[in-house]
């Protein structure tokens, strides 16, 4: 089955003007049988392929049992390679200051530990990977402040404000799930057998959202796609040109605004037609929300409210910030 399965992606190649290499294919078999063989090699081009443990995927190293060991552990080395060098750039007088050091751990550093922390979370779970985590945060910490070996590593956290690296990969992977979803893209996988420890990471990442109460729906996280004729044209005027504007009655004057106040956040539409007030509402948005996602939403809600009224004249708003990435 696998070997006709590997004939039929040759095939594919074949009539795309592709070939497979068989230097860079290899065979992974994913199970928890320590004893298992195929009947017969498997072949690429006449080539036996060889049989690995691991292979690594999109900068992801998949281990036969689904681990994620090796994928932290290679993680952990590179981290603390970048690290070594930044030490050597530190004296005692001398070199980078607290501050840049901070942001290259958390800016540099961490997001190579934390990549695809939505799929390996799993990993995280046992305390021999935590623990090889943790040393590399531990690492920063200690370049951070200058502090000496034996400094409790909770105390490090403390001192340089930074959260720990436990609740940092769920955060990472809670984020990426929600984008996911947000998408459509979360596909749930089913029960995986009750022979060894393996947890989906769907499971997972749903316990992680369900704990936090996040809102999956109204994301601003979007699908890429082309759109050539978008049907409408952006122009900010000059300041002068704002009156002409408002004395022409053939424009429609639609005016919006997002606010934060009191760690609250609401929108506001106000639509003139011929001087007569057309629309008038306004929207709480929770405590969440940004003056950016406030400012578009009202802009976002007045086109629509236009559109449904089968409005084709000239709109005017004011929220210049929500207008340059249209532009």
């Amino acid at each position: 089955m696998t070997q006709k399965s590997l004939e039929a992606i040759m095939n594919w190649c074949t009539d795309n003007g592709l070939k497979l290499s068989t230097l860079k294919t290899h065979t992974v078999m994913f199970t928890w049988r320590r004893k298992w063989e195929f009947s017969e090699p498997l072949t690429v081009n006449g080539t036996e392929i060889s049989m690995r443990n691991s292979t690594k995927f999109l900068g992801v190293t998949l281990d036969s049992k689904l681990t994620w060991n090796e994928h932290i552990k290679n993680q952990c080395k590179k981290a603390k390679g970048i690290l070594m060098q930044c030490r050597r750039a530190i004296g005692p007088t001398w070199g980078f200051t607290p501050k840049t050091m901070k942001w290259i751990y958390t800016a540099v550093v961490r997001p190579s530990l934390t990549y695809a922390a939505t799929i390996w979370l799993n990993g995280v779970s046992k305390k021999h990977n935590l623990t090889i985590l943790s040393s590399v945060q531990r690492l920063g910490n200690i370049l951070i402040t200058g502090g000496l070996p034996s400094t409790p590593g909770a105390a490090l956290d403390i001192i340089t404000g930074i959260i720990p690296i436990d609740l940092v990969m769920e955060e990472e992977a809670a984020k990426g799930a929600l984008r996911l979803k947000s998408n459509n893209q979360w596909i749930y996988e089913p029960m995986v057998n009750k022979k060894g420890n393996l947890t989906t990471h769907t499971k997972l990442n749903e316990q992680l959202l369900k704990a936090i109460s996040l809102n999956s729906e109204g994301q601003d996280q979007q699908t890429t796609s082309l759109n050539v004729d978008i049907g409408f044209n952006t122009e900010i005027p000059r300041l002068f040109e704002y009156e002409v504007i408002e004395n022409d009655t053939n424009t429609i004057q639609c005016y919006t605004d997002g606010s934060k106040m009191n760690e609250k956040v609401g929108a506001g539409v106000y639509i003139v037609d011929n001087d007569t007030p057309t629309c008038e509402e306004s929207y709480h948005l929770g405590i969440n929300s940004t003056v950016f996602q406030a400012e578009t939403f009202a802009v976002g809600t007045a086109a629509k409210i236009l559109r449904e009224s089968g409005t084709k004249k000239e709109k005017s708003t004011d929220c210049d910030s929500a207008l340059i990435p249209l532009l």
